[in-house]
C-alpha cells in the first residue's frame, strides 16, 4: 500500500493510495507503458553508427555541466515551499483559465522553439527525424490532456529537461546504452526526493502517481536525446 499526503488548511493526512488506484487514475497505464518501453528502447534498440555526439548548440550552456545539474535540481527542490502560493497568487488575480491557457501557450512555445532547433540542423532534416519529432509530439499532447493541473504540465517538462542536463553531466563517465539507462532513473530518483521534502510542507500533497509521471517525462527526455537530436 502507497501513502499519499493530502493536505488540509492547518496541518498534513496521511491517506492510503493502493497500488491498483495508482493504475486506475486516468493515463497512468500508459505513464507506466511509457517507462517500460522506454528503458528498452534505450537499452536494447541502436541510435548510433559512431561515437555520441551532443549537438553543439547544446555547449551554449555556461560553467560546469554538473554544476548546471545540480542548481536545475536546487531550483526544481526549492520551488516546493512557495510553490503553491505563488501558483494561488497567480490564479486570484487572473483565473484559473487564463492561467491554463498561459501554462499552454508556454508549452506551445516550446515545442516551436525546439522544431525549429531540430530543423535549423542539416543533419537532422530527414523523413525519419521529422516522423519521431512527430510522434514524440503526439505523446506530449497527450499526457497534456491527461495532466489537467497545470503545475503538473509544468511539472512534467521540467524532468524532460532534466534528462538533457544529466546527459551532458554524465557523456565524459559513460558510453552508450549505459548513459541513456542513467537519465529515467536520474529522474526517479529526483521525482522521489521532491516528492519527499513536500511532504516536510503544509499545503503540499506527496504522491507515489506523482513520482511516475516525473520518471515518465525524464523518460521522454531521454528518448528525445537519443532518437532526435545525437548525431546518427
Amino acid at each position: 500500500m502507497f501513502l499519499i499526503l493530502r493536505p488540509t488548511a492547518l496541518e498534513a493526512v496521511f491517506v492510503p493510495e493502493t497500488a491498483q488506484e495508482i493504475v486506475q487514475m486516468r493515463g497512468m497505464i500508459p505513464a507506466l507503458t511509457t517507462c517500460l518501453l522506454g528503458v528498452f528502447l534505450l537499452r536494447y534498440v541502436p541510435a548510433f553508427s559512431g561515437p555520441s555526439e551532443v549537438p553543439d548548440g547544446a555547449r551554449a550552456f555556461r560553467g560546469s555541466a554538473w554544476g548546471i545539474l545540480f542548481a536545475y535540481i536546487l531550483f526544481v527542490y526549492a520551488t516546493i515551499p512557495f510553490g503553491f502560493q505563488v501558483v494561488s497568487w497567480i490564479v486570484r488575480r487572473i483565473g484559473i483559465l487564463a492561467f491554463r491557457r498561459g501554462v499552454n501557450s508556454l508549452g506551445v512555445a516550446a515545442g516551436l522553439l525546439f522544431t525549429w532547433y531540430v530543423f535549423r540542423q542539416r543533419r537532422l532534416r530527414t523523413g525519419s527525424i521529422s516522423l519521431r519529432l512527430a510522434m514524440i509530439y503526439a505523446i506530449y499532447l497527450y499526457f497534456f490532456a491527461v495532466l489537467e493541473v497545470p503545475v503538473k504540465r509544468i511539472h512534467f517538462l521540467e524532468f524532460s529537461f532534466l534528462s538533457v542536463l544529466v546527459f551532458r553531466a554524465l557523456r565524459p563517465l559513460a558510453a552508450p546504452p549505459a548513459i541513456y539507462l542513467w537519465l529515467p532513473l536520474a529522474a526517479l530518483v529526483v521525482g522521489i526526493g521532491d516528492e519527499s521534502i513536500a511532504l516536510l510542507f503544509p499545503r503540499r500533497f506527496a504522491a507515489v502517481s506523482d513520482i511516475i509521471w516525473d520518471a515518465a517525462g525524464g523518460t521522454l527526455g531521454a528518448l528525445v536525446l537519443k532518437f532526435i537530436l545525437l548525431k546518427r
